[in-house]
């Protein structure tokens, strides 16, 4: 099915930006963790927490890279989608 070929798409590129980032090649990571995260929100909605981690690894690079207020609404918004995903399963 395409579209579990585009959602694996999306995970390689989630994966290898969160590792670009560690490595401190942000400028790559931030447009690989985009693509990624473009492609989750077309597929599962904006708020899944099923792409809080690449959510998170993109503010991580964003604050790296000095954009601090963009990097606080990324963790912000990791945070709620796992937050509401706990509380929904109770």
């Amino acid at each position: 099915m395409l579209t579990d070929q585009v959602l694996r798409i999306a995970d390689s590129a989630a994966e290898l930006g969160a590792t670009l980032a560690v490595l401190g090649q942000h400028i790559e990571a931030e447009r690989l963790l985009r693509q990624a995260i473009a492609i989750y929100e077309e597929n599962w909605g904006r708020d899944d927490p099923r792409f809080a981690g690449a959510l998170y690894a993109l503010g991580t690079t964003c604050a790296a890279r000095g954009r601090l207020t963009e990097a606080e609404q990324f963790y912000h918004r990791a945070l709620r989608t796992v937050t509401t995903q706990a509380l929904e399963s109770r």
